[in-house]
């Protein structure tokens, strides 16, 4: 049996919880798309014309990537329970 208690949390630590959730699942998409058409771009030549802050698709593979890393570290350090 199970002898340790339960821990209660709050609504608003629940609500809050959930936020941070869906904008790291947002923001985990948005980045695997960008990943996607950069690499489009890197295999086709050409210049990305719907990148988020530049046109290079080289630096928009590594900034996607960089912000892989950081979101999905992030995740897994805020959801650790």
């Amino acid at each position: 049996m199970d002898n340790q208690p339960k821990i209660q949390r709050s609504r608003r630590t629940i609500r809050k919880e959930r936020a941070v959730n869906i904008t790291l699942t947002a923001l985990f998409f948005m980045l695997l798309w960008n990943l996607d058409i950069s690499v489009t771009s890197l295999i086709n030549n050409m210049t990305m014309t719907n990148g988020f802050f530049s046109p290079n698709p080289m630096q928009m593979y590594h900034i996607s990537m960089y912000g892989l890393t950081v979101i999905f570290t992030f995740a897994i350090l805020y959801n650790w329970k």
